[in-house]
């Protein structure tokens, strides 16, 4: 499938939708969200706890009928945006939605969203709207939804849409629908759908029995909010109906693709049309959430839907208590905002989706799980950066074909391994000729580290749940020492998932239950527009300073792109552009060299205990003597590389290192301009649950006669953190301790003067 359009164009789309080059970030979103709950709690009435103003007497007949649909649905906007059915006012709304009759489709289906997403307890009622859903779909002649359940022949794809809506969510709570009506559903919107791949409102009494994608029933052009709910109801089919599959059905794939072609191509903020753009909006958001997609028209659609809705704030609140405008659009603002937690991997050249719902499923039960909201999204190896890519910890990349990747590809799947990501594989049907092209891949990116099958004290055996290691469940993984790079299944653990459908006891659920809590630092996420790391701000330049990194007889560089992640940060704080020494080739800094150097800091890292050779010992103290600074730091915490050095440089010295404490300076952050102030530290939930640590950094170092630390030495981690990767078992410090640590460290090294004499 081909969802997914060149992201090199999503400025100037940009531009031509929404008329700037505003980013709108997070805070904002955040703000705005408040400011629409706070409007829709001020137009409750305190009394009956309603929401109710289309649906009042004297207005028009339809929406008479549909009383209580605009409560559920202002209900359902605000618990979706995070309120608690614990809050009063929440609480008297589904109190009155509770003991309401309603006639209405729409109504009807909005408060079975609403019983979906409280207790258990509330399951009665969500069954109760079920059945009336399906009764009413039984009255209707050509077994679709009408406005009212009475004998009706009308097509109207809105208001099918909604109650399929209602009874997809009791399906996904356990309540049976037979399979007849989503076959029904679906062999309607697949005639349904135009042949440029859109769809319309809906028709007379016409029959629906023209030819797929032939037209024949609808002659109006086709919509880009109804071309949403046809590409939404295919997508819900498509789950009911196949997920027992080991590839998609093609009628319903190519059905999805040709809409999916149509939305991208007329993607529009404004297509809504007639006031209903924030119902179009909702739309997409709905089919994006299913299908994974980021980007419309080379556009990040949540980042743009997002900004106009900012923009209409206060019209949108101001027309005459539209609380359906107003509820959409917080739907749309609030769970496009959840975080995403992995992306699937689209490389057009192999069958990547053949199994369209495994992340799906996986999300809605992590969702569950954390009473909390998880997303999944697709991303295309052509068009987005490993930057963007980076919003989601885990990238997943399945397929029964043989991988071949350009250099290009190559590289910048690397580059998202490099700055904290993690690889993660399915062999679709247990392909051999998938693992063995992944492990091609992976030799290739990482030569100096092996393919191994997991030990049972592998963190991601009992992340969350204890899973076997054995035959019955082989795992293999690359690992830097520090984290795992690529975790390799051997088994078709995506199918096993989308299969069974709802999370049990199977080795497959365990799996991809332990795989998010390890990748995500057991539930630690960023909202969707938060970036990881800090962007590149414009500023003053007030220096340039190169940052040595030492070459050893060991694994002496196991997080490569460290410091061009925090080189942004630094520039941002500090004004000062940092650089470091290459990875490779020429210009790679051997330790046993570094006596004459006259880079002033210079940074020592590994993972495993390493016996220094005396010239390299002689190295260091020179370096050192002449005013550079040295940073000792055991990469990911677990191992005995900084103690090992601690013990080696405690002889070299003839002394012991010292704590570092709020007096000194790379701690206070005193008389370091742009400093932070230390002294209070936050470190990773994995330290503090293993180490019962205070918060207090926890830095040595070997001083010179006046005091300044020649060598600092970190047994936790640090550069994991300034990455801001989040994966369990590490041992170190919080990404934002973390770098303002190594801010500190920087800015204290900046102020010597290597080479001259003290």
């Amino acid at each position: 499938m081909r969802w997914h359009r060149n992201f090199l164009a999503c400025v100037l789309a940009v531009s031509c939708v929404t008329g700037s080059s505003w980013a709108v970030t997070d805070e904002e979103v955040g703000r705005a969200i408040d400011k629409i709950k706070k409007y829709l709690y001020e137009k409750q009435d305190p009394q009956s706890g309603n929401w109710e103003f289309r649906s009042r007497p004297g207005g028009l007949k339809r929406d008479r009928v549909q009383v209580g649909g605009e409560t559920a649905l202002v209900t359902l906007a605000l618990m979706l945006s995070g309120e608690s059915a614990q809050n009063p006012n929440i609480a008297r709304a589904i109190k009155y939605l509770q003991d309401l009759e309603m006639g209405g489709t729409y109504a009807v289906s909005m408060r079975a969203h609403v019983w979906a997403q409280l207790p258990p307890q509330y399951l009665q009622f969500l069954e109760k709207d079920a059945q009336w859903l399906l009764e009413a779909a039984s009255r209707h002649q050509l077994g679709l939804f009408d406005y009212q359940p009475v004998p009706s022949s009308y097509i109207d794809n809105s208001v099918t849409q909604y109650g399929i809506l209602g009874l997809w969510e009791g399906s996904k709570r356990g309540i049976s629908v037979p399979r007849r009506y989503w076959e029904r559903w679906l062999d309607h919107f697949l005639k349904a759908q135009l042949p440029d791949g859109s769809w319309v409102y809906g028709a007379s009494a016409a029959e629906s029995i023209g030819g797929e994608g032939s037209g024949n029933i609808f002659d109006a052009p086709g919509t880009g909010a109804m071309t949403t709910t046809g590409l939404t109801t295919l997508l819900v089919a498509q789950e009911e109906l196949y997920a027992d599959r080991k590839a998609p059905e093609p009628k319903i794939t190519a059905a999805i693709q040709k809409g999916m072609d149509w939305l991208d191509k007329n993607f529009d903020l404004d297509a809504g049309g007639g006031g209903y753009n924030h119902y179009y909006l909702y739309g997409v958001e709905r089919v994006a959430l299913a299908s994974g997609v980021r980007y419309l028209k080379g556009m990040d659609w949540y980042k743009v839907g997002a900004e106009q809705i900012i923009r209409e704030a206060d019209k949108l609140q101001g027309s005459r208590q539209d609380y359906l405008k107003t509820s959409f659009a917080l739907m749309f603002m609030a769970r496009g905002r959840y975080p995403v937690w992995i992306s699937k991997l689209e490389i057009p050249e192999i069958a990547w989706n053949n199994h369209p719902n495994d992340l799906h499923f996986v999300s809605l039960y992590l969702s569950d799980q954390r009473e909390g909201e998880v997303n999944w999204q697709v991303v295309n190896i052509n068009d987005a950066s490993p930057d963007e890519w980076l919003m989601a910890p885990a990238l997943y990349l399945a397929s029964n074909d043989a991988v071949s990747l350009t250099a290009p590809q190559k590289r910048v799947i690397k580059q998202y391994i490099d700055k904290g990501g993690l690889l993660v594989t399915c062999a679709d049907n247990d392909s051999a000729a998938f693992n063995n092209s992944i492990r091609q891949l992976v030799a290739e990116l990482y030569p100096q580290y092996p393919v191994k099958r997991v030990e049972e004290k592998n963190r991601l055996l009992h992340s969350w749940q204890k899973l076997p290691n054995g035959d019955q469940m082989p795992i293999y993984t690359v690992s830097n020492g520090a984290r795992e790079l690529v975790i390799m299944p051997g088994f078709d653990w995506g199918y096993q998932v989308q299969s069974e459908r709802h999370a049990n006891q199977s080795n497959a659920w365990k799996f991809a239950t332990n795989l998010f809590a390890y990748a995500t630092d057991k539930g630690v996420l960023n909202n969707r527009l938060v970036r990881p790391f800090e962007a590149r701000q414009e500023r003053q330049s007030l220096g340039r300073m190169k940052i040595g990194r030492a070459r050893y007889q060991g694994n002496w560089l196991p997080e490569p792109a460290t410091w061009e992640v925090l080189s942004d940060f630094v520039f941002n704080h500090t004004g000062f552009s940092v650089t470091a020494t290459p990875a490779d080739g020429d210009g790679v800094l051997d330790l046993e060299d570094i006596g004459d150097s006259e880079l002033k800091l210079i940074h020592l890292s590994g993972i495993e205990a390493v016996k220094l050779t005396p010239a390299e010992l002689e190295a260091i103290q020179a370096y050192v003597k002449r005013g550079g600074t040295l940073l000792v730091e055991n990469v990911g915490g677990q191992g005995g590389f900084s103690q090992g050095v601690l013990d080696q440089l405690s002889g070299l010295f003839k002394s012991p290192a010292v704590p570092l404490t709020g007096a000194d300076a790379v701690i206070s952050g005193e008389g370091l301009p742009g400093g932070f102030d230390c002294r209070r530290t936050l470190y990773r939930r994995y330290a503090v649950v293993t180490l019962n640590l205070e918060p207090v950094p926890r830095l040595a170092g070997f001083l010179d006669e006046k005091g300044r630390p020649t060598v600092i030495i970190s047994h936790e981690d640090l550069s994991l953190g300034a990455l801001g990767c989040r994966q369990w078992g590490i041992l170190g410090y919080h990404p934002a301790s973390a770098r303002e640590l190594m801010t500190n460290i920087i800015l204290l090294a900046s102020q010597q003067s290597v080479g001259k004499d003290d």
